[in-house]
Order: structure tokens, then sequence, then C-alpha cells
């Protein structure tokens, strides 16, 4: 896992690009990301085989998420990871004190990644939690690979600008 100042050394090299970056967002070894306002919900249930799922778009400065409620968001910064590093994304301490996770399972940043980072947003709690657009909801660990990738990602999920919902 790098440290703030390899941080801070890939940010300058530009193996590692976030815009807009703050330097009052830098950890000791992770970055600070923050919540758009654009916000997915699912409208009908997920069939997996379906050739299309139904949602809506929303944007909103707040959201407040009841009990066990999901909705996909974005982070506000584009991220982007070449190849020889790989990221990942956890909930904020403040955030999963209040019973909010921000990745459901797939908190990856795989190399070649260039987009607005979806999150999948959960209420665990037993009351609602309001979410803001602008908080710093997440972080972002960077640790860098034994060797290049032979390829680089560039699935259907690439050079996302809006949370993208679940994609057959």
């Amino acid at each position: 896992m790098q440290s703030d100042i390899e941080i801070l050394n890939l940010l300058k090299r530009r193996v590692l690009i976030i815009k807009p970056f703050y330097k009052k967002t830098l950890g000791c070894a992770s970055i600070d990301l923050s919540l758009s306002k654009h916000f997915v919900k699912y409208t009908k249930n997920v069939d997996t085989r379906a050739k299309e799922v139904k949602t809506t778009l929303t944007n909103k400065s707040k959201i407040t998420l009841k009990p066990n409620q999901f909705v996909l968001a974005t982070t506000h910064e584009n991220v982007q990871l070449k190849n020889g590093y790989y990221g990942f994304i956890e909930a904020r301490g403040n955030f999963a004190r209040a019973g909010i996770s921000v990745t459901c399972g797939d908190g990856h940043i795989d190399p070649g990644t260039n987009g607005q980072i979806t999150l999948e947003i959960k209420n665990n709690n037993s009351v609602d939690v309001s979410l803001y657009a602008g908080d710093y909801i997440c972080q972002l660990f960077i640790f860098k690979l034994s060797s290049n990738c032979s390829k680089v990602y560039a699935g259907k999920y690439s050079k996302q600008k809006l949370p993208t919902q679940f994609i057959r």
C-alpha cells in the first residue's frame, strides 16, 4: 500500500490522476473522495438475466436513506489509474460509524480506470441517515502491483460520468 509521500509522487508523475485534487484530502495512506449529486435507485426487481434493469436517476444535494436502503452514487472526482497500480475504496470511518457502507462487495479500482467511481451505498443503520453532495464519504487506497498487467481495464463500466447500474 502506498503512503502519502508515494501517493503525491504518483500524482506528480501522473500515474494517478484525480480531478479535482486537493492536498487537504490526502491522509497518511489514502485520499478522501467526495460524493457527487447523482444518485440511482432501482425501481423494479433486478433480474440478472434481463436485458434491461429499471432505475431512476436523481440529482440532489441531499439524500436520506431509510434503514437497509440501497442507492448507487458517484464520486465527484474523476479517478485515472495507470498500469502497475490498483486501488481500493472503503467508507471513511465517520460514515461507517453512522451505518453507511459505500461498497457492497465491489471496492476495487482496476489499472486503466478512468472515470468517476460508482459507489454502492447502503444504510445499515436502524434509523434514517442523510448524505450530502460534497461529503467526503470514502477513501481511496493505492497499491503497487508486483508487475504491470498484460491488459488494463477497458470494460463496460469504463469512463463513467454517472452512477452505473447493473449491466448484463
